[in-house]
């Protein structure tokens, strides 16, 4: 990613005490803070740090980015972990988040002189990976699948009515009666492992997970899952026949 395609992923909030924040500009991001540490000399004092300003406003408000380290720089040499698009929002304890070119600047050239080491905290744009989740209807629904998109730790209850997919009332808690359940026909081991209540009220369909509970766990890529909704709640309540053919 270049500080470029990264721009469109910040957005800057105002803060009501006064000041401004950066945000990801929308949920498929998150945001991680590092801190590094720039050693430099009374011969080399720079940075060797490259900004460019994606947008400003009147009051000195802004969104600058790294768009990269110099070559032969006091930054690119100390081999620190700076990345195009990230933002600076504090030198040597200097606050810098949201602010424009110039102000940003102007904190950086009044760090402490040379030979003391620069001391940055940056934030960083991180991709969340996510599920696509195709969704099955009952035949006697007549309804063409639906694709939905889970985030990890978002139950599928909350995705799927979220995304207008009407489900029956649900109690989470004891009483549930497994209305909310659903059939995993893809991707289960995407999910986080059922708590021994999920477990004991599903103990006779092994395929079946309760919107209520299941959740995406942690992925390290983008995944796919196939799920069916409403399934056939007689299968679960009535005693086991292998015989039978489970919906």
């Amino acid at each position: 990613m270049t500080a470029d395609s990264m721009a469109a992923l910040w957005k800057v909030l105002k803060l009501d005490e006064g000041g401004q924040t950066l945000a990801p500009a929308s949920g498929e991001w998150e945001m991680s803070t590092v801190q590094v540490e720039i050693p430099r000399t009374l011969e080399s004092p720079g940075l060797g740090i490259m900004l460019e300003e994606y947008g400003a406003a009147a009051d000195g408000a802004g969104l600058t980015l790294i768009t990269g380290l110099a070559d032969g720089g006091n930054a690119a040499l100390s081999g620190v972990d700076l990345q195009p698009g990230d933002a600076i929002v504090s030198a040597c304890g200097a606050r810098t988040e949201g602010l424009n070119y110039d102000l940003t600047i102007d904190a950086l050239v009044s760090l402490p002189a040379a030979p003391a080491p620069a001391v940055l905290t940056v934030k960083r744009l991180v991709k969340l990976f996510g599920v696509t989740c195709t969704v099955m209807f009952p035949p006697e629904e007549k309804r063409e699948n639906k694709i939905i998109k889970l985030p990890p730790g978002r139950t599928f209850r909350q995705a799927l009515i979220m995304s207008g997919v009407k489900l029956d009332s649900c109690n989470d808690d004891l009483q549930c009666l497994c209305k909310c359940g659903m059939v995993v026909r893809k991707g289960r081991k995407l999910l986080v492992p059922e708590a021994s209540q999920e477990r004991q009220m599903l103990k006779k369909e092994k395929d079946w997970r309760l919107t209520c509970r299941a959740i995406v766990g942690k992925l390290e890529q983008d995944e796919e899952m196939v799920i069916r909704i409403r399934p056939d709640i007689e299968n679960i309540m009535a005693p086991k026949d292998p015989n039978a053919w489970r919906t």
